[in-house]
């Protein structure tokens, strides 16, 4: 029997279980990453906005670090925004894209032999490479269909062939991360580590890019991030760096099945730690475990989101330039803010952003309880005294405790660069206060979680679905032009922007009443059936 045997049928048997996730991450990217890109025409028609948004973005490391080098930008105008849009789009969309392919393959891989599901496939006629082929195989075929998508909705508006020069690096990326996946599946007895060890390599691997475009250097030549913006779409397109990525995925996975060969099944490289002989205090309730079981990305995100929030505070000066130069148009972006001066109504329209960007953190965090049903554990923790009101409410406890966290690190460290930014201290106070204020819109979204795991548990996933219209409406639904019946849904366009709009607790206590129904929607629903393995 060969190694490979049965990967078809294993092909085949991922494809069905992820028949619902993996067109979720194809739809929601190519939706947010189209639906961004096709309205610039309607932001960007002076050159002189177009130059003060370049300047801006270029002449700032931060700029720098979370867009890219910014290939073709001396030659975009009115007419030739494919530069713009790749700037604007490559950094955020390559973060999406290899999060897509870490999760997609870590599923399907040490996900399934944690579970012990994989050992007992292997029992039967299934090579010992036939899961990480299939696993790969079924990541690699997304990343493409991921990439054409890409590519024909960027050719409604750019040129083809930088359009598809774009989707088809995004792809390589996707490609790239997913083979880093399976290999760090191979490392670790643990698919929490496993996505640890793969997303940290991720994050190294982003600031390498980020160092080199930076230094303008050779140094982003060290990252295949790097290597994906290197394309150079719509600036003389350089297709041959796509053998760099592809030569890469596929060695990265030649050591997966080296690595296949020299361990048993279930069993991971890197030594796994000692574990304490006696339990900590806090481990004893089950809130304390749910805390600790999102230690790690909690601790995460709240580092990434105060260091976020840094970055943007420190460009309002640059971006009140920015929108003077764009004019009226910058309406378009940011709504109608009445008499609120450039100033505050760029802060305010960023903070909307990384509010929005925190709540992916919430969701993240509640998803937890749906993860410990499926696996099991949920059922070991009830078999005992524990109730299932008490264990569900643990885990949300714990998701909207840390959010909290979450919203105030970004808040701290928006204000204080901001206010240093304009050397006026008093105003640190008032963007702290801005940012929680997000929390009841946050609120919305963990409760539409909850309400889906309690009644229609094997719907989870459409969460994600609501995040990512959320993240559309709220970032880009001005300027779509969205009906307000639309723009309405998004709880998001409720939560009065601050420092640019007045306070008003009367919105934000309407969504904490309707958070409140929809987690006794899901607290009853979850109470009335029985677990559910997924």
């Amino acid at each position: 029997m060969s190694g490979f045997t049965g990967t078809w049928t294993m092909t085949r048997l991922f494809l069905r279980r992820d028949r619902v996730r993996m067109p979720i991450w194809i739809v929601s990217i190519s939706v947010l990453v189209v639906t961004s890109v096709a309205a610039f025409p309607g932001l960007y028609v002076e050159q002189g906005a177009i130059d003060a948004r370049n300047a801006l973005i270029m002449g700032n490391p931060f700029g720098i670090a979370l867009t890219g080098p910014g290939h073709g930008l001396d030659e975009a105008t009115p007419d030739n925004l494919g530069p713009v849009a790749v700037n604007e789009m490559s950094a955020s969309t390559i973060i999406a894209v290899a999060f897509m392919g870490i999760f997609l393959v870590m599923r399907n891989t040490r996900g399934e032999e944690q579970e012990g599901r994989l050992e007992l496939l292997r029992a039967g006629i299934v090579g010992r490479y036939a899961a990480v082929t299939a696993a790969f195989l079924l990541a690699s075929a997304a990343a493409l269909v991921l990439g054409i998508l890409l590519g024909i909705g960027f050719s409604g508006w750019y040129d083809i062939a930088g359009s598809f020069a774009f989707g088809l690096s995004m792809a390589s990326v996707t490609i790239v991360f997913a083979a880093v996946g399976v290999l760090c599946a191979q490392l670790t007895e643990h698919s929490r580590a496993a996505t640890g060890l793969a997303t940290t390599t991720f994050a190294v691997l982003f600031t390498v890019r980020a160092i080199g475009d930076i230094r303008d250097s050779w140094v982003t030549w060290l990252s295949p991030v790097g290597w994906a913006q290197e394309i150079r779409p719509f600036a003389d397109e350089r297709w041959w760096t796509l053998g760099l990525s592809g030569a890469l995925a596929l060695t990265l996975v030649a050591c997966a099945f080296f690595v296949i060969e020299r361990r048993d099944v279930g069993a991971g490289v890197l030594p796994t730690r000692k574990g304490r002989p006696r339990a900590s205090a806090a481990l004893v309730s089950p809130l304390g475990l749910a805390f600790r079981l999102q230690r790690g990305a909690l601790t995460a995100w709240t580092v990434g989101m105060l260091v976020f929030g840094a970055t943007l505070g420190s460009l309002v000066l640059e971006g009140e330039r920015m929108l003077e130069a764009l004019g009226d148009a910058y309406a378009l972006f940011f709504g109608d803010l009445g008499d609120a001066t450039l100033m505050e109504t760029f802060l305010a329209g960023y903070l909307v952003f990384v509010a929005v960007t925190a709540a992916g953190h919430a969701l993240q965090a509640v998803s937890q309880i749906r993860s410990e049903e499926t696996s099991g554990h949920a059922e070991t923790q009830l078999a005992g005294s524990l109730c299932k009101g008490r264990w569900a409410a643990s885990h949300i406890g714990a998701a909207l405790l840390g959010n909290l966290l979450v919203l105030a690190a970004a808040g701290v460290g928006t204000g204080a660069t901001y206010a240093l930014a304009i050397e006026d201290a008093s105003q640190f106070w008032p963007v702290l206060l801005a940012m929680l204020a997000y929390a009841p819109a946050v609120w919305v979204l963990v409760a539409l979680a909850v309400a889906l795991f309690g009644v229609v548990p094997r719907a989870f996933a459409a969460v994600w679905a609501a995040f990512a219209w959320v993240v559309v409406a709220a970032m880009i639904g001005p300027l779509l032009g969205l009906p307000e019946w639309m723009m309405d849904l998004d709880p998001f366009a409720h939560v009065p922007r601050m420092p640019a709009e007045e306070f008003s607790v009367a919105p934000l206590l309407v969504m904490t009443g309707i958070s409140a129904v929809l987690f006794v929607v899901g607290f009853f629903g979850f109470r009335r059936r029985g677990l559910d393995f997924g």
